[in-house]
């Protein structure tokens, strides 16, 4: 059973991080746009920097397509147990 956090008298309580903060999806564009940006700035990548943007781009849809992919999956499976729950 699960119990809400009641804070303790006198201390104070840190704010929980926003919902976005804990998105892997956040995470994944976030990193993706930094090495984007990184490869951008580099003089060294400025040939190479099309196939970095198509590169990074691809793998951030996969990955965020993948994270999207497993919620469904487990909400359709959270979904059947508990129909199949109810069944019984």
């Amino acid at each position: 059973m699960n119990f809400p956090d009641i804070p303790k008298p006198g201390l104070p309580t840190l704010p929980s991080k926003p919902p976005i903060l804990k998105s892997k999806r956040f995470w994944a564009f976030i990193v993706g746009a930094v090495m984007v940006w990184v490869s951008a700035q580099l003089p060294e990548f400025e040939p190479y920097t099309p196939q970095i943007i198509e590169a990074v781009s691809i793998a951030v849809v996969f990955l965020i397509s993948g994270y999207s992919l497993q919620d469904i999956v487990s909400a359709a499976v959270e979904a059947f147990l508990n129909y199949k729950e109810g069944e019984q």
